[in-house]
């Protein structure tokens, strides 16, 4: 996908490897230049020297969890665009959280044209 021209750079997160790969191997074909990590560490790391217009992270990782990775790397790139996912039930109070933050939240499995539909919003 472009925006003005630009093709749209992404930083998927996510600390089940194959996950982040295929994620980012689809985003990649779809037109969006797409990184695939598998920590939080490793998001915000990169997000430093990419300056990523999407995050895409699984919220539950090791030391670091998608949230915090999300908020650090929203305090670098402040026009980044955050979305969460997980594949166990989130709380009412965590889904207040995440809107209070600006993150979106989708559920795991994600479908692949679930998850274009959700970019392109």
């Amino acid at each position: 996908m472009t925006q003005a021209g630009k093709k749209l750079k992404v930083v998927v997160a996510d600390d089940e490897g194959a996950i982040a790969e295929t994620m980012a191997l689809i985003l990649n074909a779809s037109g969006y230049i797409a990184q695939a990590v598998g920590s939080g560490e490793a998001a915000v790391e990169v997000s430093e020297q990419f300056h990523p217009d999407f995050l895409i992270s699984d919220i539950r990782m090791g030391a670091m969890d998608g949230i915090e990775a999300a908020m650090r790397v929203r305090k670098m790139c402040p026009e980044c665009k955050v979305v969460v996912f997980s594949a166990t039930m989130i709380d009412h109070d965590l889904r207040v959280r995440l809107r209070s933050l600006g993150f979106d939240f989708l559920r795991k499995p994600l479908h692949p044209n679930q998850l274009m539909a959700h970019l392109r919003k």
